[in-house]
């Protein structure tokens, strides 16, 4: 199954409390769920968000790329609580819009909304792929904002674990760590530094207990 993942792209809607935007939150929950999708043995595409307005481009994408399932990630805002999915009416009985709605439904500490029937927002209307289109939780109150920001994981999980056990599948304990995919590389940077000497440094003291170590410039 190909599941294609786009995040919000609204960088200017900012979170209560910590200064956050929706865009920043959900694209860090679509790479955790992409990690666990692809550890359950899914295909996933993210979409890119760089900029405010580029749904569109990521609709395109998808249909292009062929996907069976577009997850549109966000999360809410105008004074309520709980989780919201929306999808176009004959797809709202869905198993996989279920499965992801009740998922994350479970995970966040206040009452829900349910799953709605849908025909004015622009990636339900023009996926060729079923859509599920999720606002995680609200933003504009504070605690929501803090909850959302310590739980991106979670919430990532929440979304594939979604998809995985309408499939019956399992993985490693739930976590996609162990998972080996050709076409990711995981990458762990240790330092960043202004001073290259102290850069130098830890360089040479990862060589010097068995780590290959390089400097990238930035």
């Amino acid at each position: 199954m190909k599941i294609y993942l786009s995040p919000s792209d609204q960088w200017s809607n900012i979170c209560s409390g910590s200064g956050h935007s929706e865009a920043y939150h959900c694209t860090q929950i679509a790479d955790e769920c992409a990690m666990y999708l692809r550890g359950y043995g899914y295909e996933v595409l993210v979409g890119n968000n760089s900029e405010d307005g580029t749904y569109p481009n990521r609709v395109t994408e998808s249909n292009d790329w062929g996907a069976d399932y577009h997850v549109a990630i966000h999360t809410n805002a105008g004074g309520g609580a709980g989780t919201l999915v929306m999808a176009y009416p004959s797809t709202v009985s869905d198993p996989y819009v279920a499965s992801v709605y009740n998922k994350v439904a479970t995970l966040t500490p206040t009452s829900d909304y349910g799953i709605r029937a849908d025909v004015t927002l622009y990636e339900i209307l023009n996926t060729v792929a079923t859509c599920i289109y999720i606002e995680c939780e609200f933003h504009d109150t504070e605690t929501l904002a803090q909850w959302i920001d310590e739980n991106i994981s979670a919430i990532g999980k929440a979304i594939a674990d979604g998809f995985a056990e309408v499939d019956g599948l399992t993985i490693n304990n739930g976590t996609g760590n162990n998972h080996t995919d050709s076409n990711v590389l995981y990458k762990v940077q240790c330092g960043a530094f202004k001073n290259r000497s102290n850069a130098e440094a830890l360089k040479q003291s990862l060589i010097n207990n068995g780590f290959e170590a390089v400097i990238k410039v930035e």
